[in-house]
């Protein structure tokens, strides 16, 4: 009657202790042949449901069984109840399980109420989902088994040895598995004689972003020695990189923990592997007693080089006081290598809970190594009395690098500035600390040293500003001067280069931006020309080795030239490329007049020059330019020292590759000059132009279809090649003989009548000028002396020149033949044979050979001695107004 009345609360609750109490509200124990069943009870703590059981089934068969459909327990009563002041050393379960007979317990659901909002997210989870009990003993044999969707358990208990699979399976990217094996003591809260763990792991990327760590496995295991210390070992193996280890022997005597031979390997870089051993020895206070803090602490971690050097970490006397207070004085010194990294490191450390502080003379050096296309000859970072703390670096903190990249060699650069709580890129590392934007992960710096830049073969000295804040590095202020530049063609005294914009380098991309301006006094080319005042604006942006470049080129009045280009640079080139474009609108020629030698006194005074320029620059140790554009020239005009040349008119395509240009690409220049004017009048003339130059055998340069007007006649070559390996056929037609005296200045003699010439003319007079050129006439000329040639010639000649004198007056040159050879010093010879017939006698006919030597270099000279005269006057005035622009 009791059970099944409702006096059974009532019953129970007299024997529990106070504040404890058990209610059931749909009544007692209801019996069946095969056992009892009980519709609900409530275990309550002063007043608060800690649990309520739902549909009990008790049947007690063999074995029995206890059934239950479903426990709920209330976490806010579970995290009220008071507990003990006394702490329980010991626990058995070996007198429990003698009493229980072979039984199994289930719990269908167990389920969790007023699980406060702040739990931790994952085990808020755990509890918010329905759980599945089972436990039986058998055989003298405990086991238990969890489930629930993400928490597996298989557990069993027997001769005090617990065996045991959790299996813990969150999400689709997140597994967790520990298989272990233990042998307990009688006392179960004592540690385990024998242990044996294997723990293995997958996380998503969300939880770490380090690929090696993402998935792994964990044994640890340990016996009893003869001394009856536990000594064992902890091993780790990272299942995305089996090559990651770390393996740690150990053994335990109940007063202090030795780590013995540890052994670790780690790829933490590709080019920087850990690879290392450790000792270290960790006293707690008094462990027996339950006592740990102080904990006293040695150890020692050496990192090995290939070529078996050392680097290593130390301490003697290291103390943890508290979870959150310890005091640690360490030493980091030795040399280690790794492939292209050599390091070198000698520091004296204080370490405690809020930083680490270094000695004055502790030093790091990474003395070679090569990180992209950086490479690293020498690093060396002073640490005296800078803080390392959670949050970074701060203090002084200073950088000195020499290194090269494919543009600079022998870099010698010095940073010195101040940090503060600076994470040195770690961001994921440090914390962010909480004050003044400008005291959070930052460190300014000035910058000063020198480069040697490879493309001019000179050295450049630097200084200026910058800072390094979070995954950016800028350089504010940049002041570059460069030594003088001897390369070949061109000479330039002195480079001055600023910045136009911050530099800022994103490491992480690699991406670089900014701007800057080049400054020259002048550019000097070696056959007299130079620019003045050169000047080179350039933006820049992208990835380092596809930098975009833009921006504009201005020397004095030449220009702005606009360029854009883009940099092609790989790991395998031994220096950059460029592929690009200049381009420059029409403007007026005299602006080049800077790349005209002054010795020459050549002065631009009309026309207007515009062009572009396609081109790449090769990545080879030899360098070298390829270009390709086109230059346009139109109605240019020049004074010469001699003379002058108007109405210049060409365009000019061409290409350029390493040093030869070539023109003429798809069809001949076209050259057109209205007038030149050298002593000698010349009018209308027309010339193509292709080929290369420099010229070569091979490679000539084809000058084609040159036609001119001068002495009222024409002029007219075929083709000369250069270098001329056959002559080159001068083509006279129809000149006027009349210009011929004129331009001579023969006022004696009065020659009417035209001829035509062909000259087999060298260039350079080897073997000569000309060689056996045929001069006849084109028609009927007349020849004629002045009276008062001949009234002199009368008076002091002797009879036969009178004779002759009196036949060659006053004829007409019925045919008229000449041979004309001009040698290499320009001695010509005339050998003439002239057909003549008397004006004043028709009957009368002379047969005249005629032979003449006159050096025509000489001739030259004296006839046009007013008129260089002249010329160089009109060239003065034109200097004067030049210079005074």
């Amino acid at each position: 009657m009791l059970l099944t009345s409702s006096q059974f609360s009532t019953v129970v609750n007299t024997f529990l202790p106070k504040e404890w109490q058990i209610s059931v509200e749909k009544g007692g124990f209801q019996f069946q042949q095969e056992g009892a069943f009980l519709p609900q009870f409530t275990l309550r703590y002063q007043a608060c449901s800690l649990a309520t059981v739902e549909d009990i089934q008790l049947n007690w068969g063999i074995p029995k069984k206890l059934t239950a459909e479903r426990v709920s327990l209330d976490y806010s009563c579970l995290m009220n109840m008071p507990t003990s002041d006394t702490k329980q050393e010991t626990f058995s379960l070996n007198p429990i399980l003698a009493l229980l007979p072979e039984s199994e317990v289930m719990v269908k659901s167990l389920v969790w109420k007023n699980v406060p909002e702040g739990l931790n997210p994952r085990l808020k989870q755990l509890l918010s989902e329905s759980t599945q009990l089972n436990v039986a003993y058998t055989q003298n044999i405990l086991a238990a088994k969890v489930m629930q969707q993400a928490v597996q358990f298989d557990g069993k208990f027997a001769n005090n040895q617990l065996i045991g699979n959790l299996f813990y399976q969150p999400s689709g990217e997140e597994k967790h598995n520990l298989l272990f094996s233990t042998q307990l003591g009688d006392n179960l809260l004592a540690m385990p004689k024998q242990f044996e763990g294997d723990y293995h792991w997958q996380l998503p990327k969300t939880l770490i972003s380090n690929e090696e760590l993402r998935a792994g496995s964990v044994l640890l295991n340990w016996t009893p020695n003869e001394e009856n210390a536990l000594v064992g070992t902890l091993a780790f193996t990272s299942e995305k990189q089996p090559k990651n280890t770390l393996k740690l022997p150990f053994k335990f005597d109940f007063n202090a923990l030795d780590i013995y031979q540890g052994k670790f390997n780690w790829e933490w870089l590709k080019d920087f592997p850990i690879n290392g051993s450790t000792t270290a020895t960790i006293t707690p206070k008094n462990l027996l007693k339950g006592e740990i803090f102080p904990i006293q602490t040695q150890f020692r971690a050496n990192f090995f080089s290939h070529d078996k050097h050392t680097l290593s970490i130390a301490t003697t006397k290291g103390v943890i006081k508290s979870p959150h207070e310890f005091d640690l004085p360490f030493t980091l010194s030795g040399y280690v290598k790794y492939n292209s990294f050599r390091l070198f490191s000698q520091a004296t450390i204080q370490a405690n809970e809020k930083g680490m502080q270094f000695s004055p003379k502790s030093m790091f050096h990474i003395i070679s190594g090569k990180e992209r296309l950086l490479t690293i000859k020498e690093l060396t970072i002073p640490l005296g009395n800078i803080r390392f703390d959670r949050y970074g670096v701060t203090g002084r903190f200073q950088a000195s690098f020499k290194g090269e990249t494919p543009d600079f060699q022998d870099i010698d650069l010095h940073l010195d500035g101040s940090a503060n709580h600076f994470k040195m890129g770690l961001l994921d590392f440090f914390d962010n600390y909480a004050g003044k934007p400008h005291q959070q992960d930052l460190w300014q710096w000035r910058l000063s040293g020198n480069a040697h830049l490879k493309a001019l073969n000179s050295k450049i000295a630097l200084d200026g500003k910058g800072q390094w804040h979070s995954n950016l590095v800028q350089i504010s202020q940049l002041n570059g001067k460069m030594a003088q530049v001897k390369h070949k063609s061109i000479f330039i005294p002195q480079t001055e280069l600023r910045l136009t914009s911050p530099v800022k380098f994103a490491y992480e991309k690699w991406h670089l931006m900014g701007g800057a301006e080049i400054i020259s006094p002048e550019i000097q080319f070696n056959y007299g020309g130079k620019l003045l005042r050169p000047s080179t604006k350039l933006n820049f942006d992208g990835e380092i080795e596809k930098l975009r470049f833009n921006g504009q080129i201005q020397a004095g009045k030449v220009g702005p030239i606009q360029l854009s280009a883009q940099r092609h640079l790989n790991e395998k080139s031994s220096r950059s490329s460029f592929q690009g474009q200049l381009r420059w609108d029409k403007q007026s020629a005299n602006v080049f007049q800077p790349l005209i030698p002054p010795r020459r006194n050549w002065i631009i005074k009309a026309g207007t020059v515009s062009g572009y320029t396609d081109f790449h620059t090769l990545a080879t140790e030899e360098g070298g330019l390829v270009a390709s554009g086109r230059i346009s020239i139109k109605n240019g005009g020049l004074s010469l020292p001699n003379g002058e040349i108007n109405g210049i008119e060409f365009t000019l395509p061409y290409a350029l590759d390493r040093g030869q240009f070539k023109f003429g690409e798809k069809q001949p220049i076209a050259v057109t000059i209205a007038e030149m004017n050298l002593g000698l009048p010349i009018y209308d003339i027309h010339l193509n132009i292709d080929g290369y130059y420099p010229y070569s055998a091979s490679k000539p340069l084809n000058l084609s279809k040159l036609t001119m007007q001068l002495l009222g006649g024409n002029l007219m070559v075929e083709r000369l090649s250069l270098p001329q390996r056959e002559p080159a056929y001068l083509k006279l037609e129809n000149i006027d003989f009349e210009q011929i005296m004129a331009l001579m200045q023969y006022q004696q003699i009065d020659l009417k009548g035209r001829a035509s010439a062909v000259l087999p003319f060298w260039l350079n007079g080897d073997p000569c000028y000309i060689c056996d050129g045929l001069l006849t006439q084109s028609a009927t000329s007349n020849l004629k002396i002045s009276p008062e040639l001949m009234a002199a010639i009368s008076k002091s000649s002797g009879y036969s020149e009178q004779i002759l004198l009196y036949l060659l007056n006053d004829t007409r040159i019925n045919d008229l033949r000449s041979l004309i050879n001009v040698g290499k010093q320009g001695d010509m010879v005339l050998d003439a044979k002239l057909k003549l017939q008397l004006n004043q006698q028709e009957k009368a006919k002379v047969n005249f050979n005629y032979n003449h030597k006159e050096n025509i270099f000489h001739l030259w000279h004296l006839i046009n001695a007013g008129s260089y005269v002249e010329q160089g006057i009109e060239n003065n005035l034109y200097q004067k107004l030049d210079n005074k622009k």
